[in-house]
């Protein structure tokens, strides 16, 4: 199901535009992280507890703990409620720049924002990153892709808790003293989605986020998506295929 439909011809990514968001039961792919959070809040309870996992390249931890007091919480919005066109309107507003227009939810904030707003909502956090980006103390424990692959069935095994999985395929790229390149096999990727294909029954909510900026266009983020639809079952097939070059 297209929650925002993708468009005909696709624009950029980058921090803040979204070009779609897709929703398969509890499997959300989208070209921008900060779709995220937004996702998540349809899934979950958050009055419980959630173990999360986080792989990406990026730790995503801008935290801004005074922008959703001033922007969300002072205003009285109830961001549970929000749609996803809602979501992705909120504002911050910029002191001495009126005319300034600064998103509040971005691909590098999002998690920060959740946390601010449902501070018992994260339990046991597991990231699996290339250490990228701004680390804060919501960072316990940190793992690389071959962590996940042996331990995650006894990450999520907690039966108190409920579990989501924050993927974006950008951890799969790098940028080597030029283009981005692949890092993995398209074998080793596929163990990954396999793994979490097993464990779909314990998992919530799973995001994924195509970052095509940061895995050097839209033809390496489609090929790699084409890995987890096929093996998810996500049912893209089409778009997939008409956008590989």
């Amino acid at each position: 199901m297209w929650i925002k439909e993708m468009p005909k011809a696709l624009g950029g990514s980058g921090s803040i535009n979204v070009n779609f968001l897709y929703r398969k039961n509890k499997i959300y792919v989208s070209d921008n992280h900060l779709a995220a959070a937004w996702c998540w809040l349809q899934e979950i309870d958050v009055h419980k507890k959630y173990t999360f996992v986080h792989i990406d390249r990026h730790y995503d931890l801008i935290d801004q703990p005074e922008e959703t007091e001033a922007n969300i919480v002072d205003r009285n919005i109830d961001v549970q409620n929000l749609n996803f066109e809602e979501y992705c309107g909120l504002r911050q507003e910029m002191e001495g720049h009126a005319d300034l227009i600064v998103k509040l939810f971005r691909w590098d904030n999002y998690i920060h924002h959740i946390d601010n707003l449902f501070p018992n909502l994260f339990g046991n956090k597991y990231f699996v990153t290339k250490k990228a980006g701004s680390k804060t103390e919501f960072v316990e424990d940190e793992y690389d892709i071959e962590h996940f692959l042996r331990e995650f069935k006894y990450w999520i095994e907690d039966p108190k808790n409920g579990c989501i999985v924050n993927l974006d395929l950008d951890y799969f790229f790098a940028s080597v003293g030029g283009p981005q390149i692949q890092l993995y096999s398209d074998e080793a990727i596929k163990k990954v989605a396999e793994e979490i294909k097993k464990r779909m029954t314990e998992i919530d909510v799973l995001t994924i986020a195509l970052s095509p900026e940061c895995c050097g266009g839209w033809e390496n983020s489609f090929k790699i998506l084409k890995i987890f639809n096929d093996i998810l079952e996500l049912e893209l097939d089409e778009i997939i295929d008409n956008n590989s070059f």
